[in-house]
């Protein structure tokens, strides 16, 4: 799915591989799309995947998962031992009555060299929904001076009517775990949260079931102790009979920037420090009517200029067979720095069919106007034995060129970025 990054940090791309969807719970550790030791979009992400093999399953107590997959430019690579290496090991197991330990490794060997990271977890749930949760991952690279190290602990306490959450991180800052995803190096952050949900009985608010109110309040520093970043939020949310939502929320932030960073090209936000503040309000039905939607809307300051957001989308389940949905989002960024104004869009079209349930099908459609990409994906998938399938995948991609005159043409202002058509069969064996 189509993400703009407003921000100066990377986004998170989640996983849509089969081959590694399967099971990959078995695989988490660290803070989800965050600070994450394995991240298997790094596999085969900028080169070609040669051959692997995967494992998971469970041995008494223990829920084991191995991955090792060769990658490269071409198979020759696997044949000359060019290729680079994969591995994943990951271990659990369950301690008293609701605690789970549990070890990771993973390595990335290639002629270059190697980059391998061990990491340690825990978890114990006590009471209705309370919870401790702590990890550390330590990283060797034949580089030494990407030895580092990233941790976190966290305590939650939650009933029906309270919640209090507390939580610590440390990442290193060189921390660089080569099958990891790391979005912010070099911090220290603390974090806490209050909740507040009462079950609303009032005969003169006959539509209200709950109100949700919220703060949170995030501290980071750098790992010599200067201050980074703040963010105090507070939500206010209501939750109605019919299952739809309604949220408020403010937010007070600070960030201050060690170097210049480029928000778009040829614009850059200057390195000072900045003090800033947005409210939101969003909205949305329930997503299991025959006609839903959700809508937001936030505005307010950004790196000394201002910001205004707003999207939603709409579906319409016409019967089991078919559903549709569109979205729409937009940034509006007027900066006081060069090239400061513009607006970030994106629009996307979700279309999901069956003929039953053996045969179904996705297409995808999307726009973004930063890389004026209209993009196509479309997915058809046929069960054709219990727990067998066979594959069909089209993606396109056309680009918008721009044009300074009102009459476009087609023939001259768009082009065609690519076409992919893939075929997968998979078959179970019962042995």
């Amino acid at each position: 799915n189509v993400q703009l990054n407003l921000s100066r940090f990377n986004l998170f791309f989640p996983e849509k591989r089969e081959f590694f969807l399967e099971r990959s719970g078995i695989f988490e550790h660290g803070n989800q799309r965050s600070t994450q030791t394995f991240f298997s979009r790094r596999i085969g992400l900028n080169n070609q995947i040669l051959a692997g093999t995967r494992l998971t399953g469970q041995a008494g107590r223990f829920a084991i998962g191995a991955l090792n997959i060769e990658t490269g430019d071409d198979f020759n690579d696997f044949l000359n031992t060019g290729s680079a290496n994969n591995t994943v090991v990951r271990a659990r197991t369950g301690i008293a009555s609701r605690g789970t330990a549990g070890a990771i490794f993973t390595n990335l060997e290639t002629a270059d060299g190697y980059n391998r990271a061990l990491g340690f977890d825990t978890q114990y749930r006590f009471g209705s929904s309370n919870a401790f949760n702590a990890w550390f991952t330590n990283v060797w690279d034949s580089n030494n001076a990407l030895n580092d190290a990233a941790g976190h602990a966290s305590l939650r306490l939650r009933n029906d009517l309270y919640g209090a959450q507390a939580s610590f991180t440390s990442v290193g800052t060189n921390y660089n775990p080569a099958l990891g995803f790391v979005r912010r190096r070099d911090i220290r952050q603390y974090r806490g949260r209050l909740q507040y949900t009462p079950v609303v009985n009032i005969a003169s608010l006959p539509l209200i079931r709950r109100i949700n109110l919220q703060g949170d309040y995030d501290y980071i520093e750098g790992q010599d102790g200067i201050l980074q970043s703040t963010a105090l939020e507070f939500q206010a949310g209501v939750d109605l009979y019919q299952r739809d939502e309604i949220e408020f929320s403010f937010e007070r932030s600070f960030e201050r920037l060690f170097a210049p960073f480029e928000i778009r090209p040829n614009a850059v936000i200057p390195q000072d420090n900045y003090t800033f503040s947005s409210f939101r309000v969003s909205g949305s039905t329930d997503s299991s009517r025959r006609l839903f939607a959700s809508a937001r809307v936030s505005f307010g300051e950004f790196f000394n200029g201002d910001r205004t957001d707003f999207g939603g989308s709409i579906g319409f389940r016409q019967s089991q067979f078919l559903t549709l949905e569109g979205s729409f989002n937009q940034s509006q960024i007027d900066l006081p720095v060069a090239n400061g104004s513009f607006d970030a869009t994106t629009i996307s079209l979700s279309i999901l069919g069956a003929v039953n349930r053996d045969l179904f099908t996705k297409t995808l459609i999307q726009y973004d106007n930063f890389s004026r990409n209209l993009q196509a994906n479309i997915r058809v998938n046929w069960i054709h034995t219990p727990g067998s399938d066979l594959f069909f995948v089209y993606n396109t991609s056309y680009h918008f060129t721009g044009s300074n005159e009102v009459v476009f043409d087609p023939r001259r202002d768009v082009f065609l970025n690519d076409q992919v058509a893939i075929f997968k069969l998979t078959y179970l064996i019962l042995l």
